[in-house]
């Protein structure tokens, strides 16, 4: 009996060590089947190779794109000041770079809407007769001390920037009548560096007026000559009730 159980349990063993076996070999069969990737053919690395190209060629242009736009928000130049104010050629006068920087000097009106700018460096150079000036549409996110050369400017339209605050120089502006601050990030309004001469504010779509009742009320008294305040007229019944001469 002592031999048997001896027989059996060797048998069991060597099932055992057989089992092992097996699961080792399959594991090494696996891990061989793992390391043996095909290798591509020639049509798919050319492939691959090609939308490799075409990646880096789009990523060159997006560089361009970008270097474009970043060169235009750093200066304001001749070139851009005519190609959003065209001049009226009626051939009166002759079509010379010469002239046409003379006419760029004497431009009334100065459209820059929508081109991205994030300051306005350089174009004192163009405002020595300039009334109107648009901005709107751009990436201002404030109005920096270049705007205290504006002397003679009666409207600035500055709507859609991601102005904060208005700053203290923006009040020496004597002749400003009308201006658009409507959808900026304004959170607090400073009214005393507002032009007392305004006629038309907006100031829309700012997180400052939601605090609108006591601020209103501040702003009409501060532009005794403002006619509209973003939607609403301001009519003479309003100024009595804020107790102010009529």
């Amino acid at each position: 009996e002592q031999t048997m159980n001896e027989e059996e349990n060797k048998k069991e063993e060597m099932e055992k060590r057989g089992e092992e076996s097996e699961e080792e070999s399959e594991e090494e069969e696996e891990e061989d089947d793992e390391e043996e990737k095909p290798i591509e053919s020639m049509a798919d690395l050319l492939e691959k190779m090609n939308e490799l190209k075409e990646m880096m060629s789009e990523t060159k242009e997006e560089m361009k794109d970008y270097d474009k736009k970043r060169k235009k928000r750093i200066r304001i130049t001749p070139d851009l000041l005519t190609k959003k104010n065209p001049p009226i050629n009626d051939g009166s006068i002759e079509n010379t770079a010469d002239n046409e920087l003379q006419r760029l000097f004497h431009l009334k009106k100065i459209y820059l809407d929508g081109e991205e700018l994030e300051n306005i460096s350089n174009l004192e150079c163009y405002t020595g007769k300039m009334t109107h000036l648009y901005l709107q549409h751009n990436c201002l996110k404030s109005i920096t001390d270049d705007f205290s050369f504006f002397y003679t400017i009666e409207f600035l339209a500055l709507q859609h920037n991601q102005i904060e605050e208005l700053p203290e120089h923006l009040k020496t502006l004597s002749h400003l009548a009308f201006l658009d601050l409507s959808h900026n990030k304004i959170e607090n309004l400073t009214v005393q560096n507002l032009p007392t001469t305004l006629e038309y504010l907006n100031l829309e779509g700012n997180p400052c007026m939601t605090k609108q009742d006591s601020l209103i009320d501040d702003i009409i008294k501060h532009c005794p000559q403002l006619i509209q305040l973003d939607d609403m007229q301001i009519t003479i019944a309003k100024r009595k009730d804020l107790g102010m001469d009529i």
